[in-house]
């Protein structure tokens, strides 16, 4: 804008005083000076107020703090100082073997529920047959007791008295054989909880484990890079 607006008014004093031939004098100089000096504020007033500018200048960007999930000592880093990585590449690793540790753990402790579950299954079953075996001889107890009470007249009072204890002694183990199927179901159903619980903590610690692994969250640089081989690192957003 300044150099159209020198081109302009140096053209006008060209046609003034080479074009027309009119002579310099002080009175035409000081009309060109004080148009000149108007027209430079009026010019520089209009451009401060449509275009407003500042003495400051401040620069944004994105940044994204990296903080692992897990700590540890770092054993590798793969990415290097201001240069171009990619969403998912690797940053740095964190040394994984407390972990490793942990996931074995967590899947032992979970093979073991497992076990456990397919065990008191098992005892459901046999559960369920001792009750079917103690039904029949409930049963079989009940016909010899009511065939001894109807012969009462030609046995003797002692084989009464036996059949009729010995069928309340069915029954009675019948009870206790439901009462064990009802306990064994109910270890089964625990066993199921704690079958789940175990998977919840072999999925965690293989989440931690899959984590020593630091990736990039987006496209990016890596500018500020503060850490180095052997740097201790905590999930802490400091």
């Amino acid at each position: 804008m300044m150099w159209i607006f020198n081109i302009f008014f140096g053209g006008a004093i060209y046609l003034v005083y080479k074009v027309f031939k009119i002579k310099p004098q002080p009175w035409n100089i000081a009309i060109f000076v004080t148009i000149f000096c108007m027209a430079l504020i009026s010019m520089l007033t209009v451009w401060t107020q449509c275009s407003p500018y500042s003495t400051r200048a401040v620069v944004g960007r994105y940044v994204v703090p990296i903080v692992p999930w897990v700590q540890g000592q770092i054993v590798n880093i793969s990415a290097k100082p201001n240069v171009l990585i990619k969403k998912g590449d690797v940053l740095f690793e964190i040394d994984p073997t407390s972990y490793q540790y942990a996931v074995n753990q967590a899947k032992a402790a979970f093979e073991a529920a497992r076990s456990d579950e397919a065990r008191l299954a098992a005892g459901v079953l046999v559960a369920e047959a001792n009750i079917a075996k103690m039904e029949a001889d409930v049963r079989v107890a009940k016909s010899d007791f009511e065939m001894a009470d109807a012969a009462a007249t030609a046995i003797s009072k002692q084989e009464l008295i036996q059949a009729k204890e010995k069928y309340v002694a069915v029954q009675a183990g019948l009870k206790q054989a439901e009462a064990n199927r009802d306990q064994a179901i109910a270890s089964r159903v625990a066993s199921r909880d704690a079958v789940v619980v175990a998977e919840e903590k072999l999925k965690t610690a293989e989440f931690s484990l899959v984590q020593c692994i630091v990736r990039a969250p987006s496209n990016g640089f890596v500018t500020n890079w503060q850490i180095s081989e052997g740097t201790f690192v905590v999930p802490w957003p400091a």
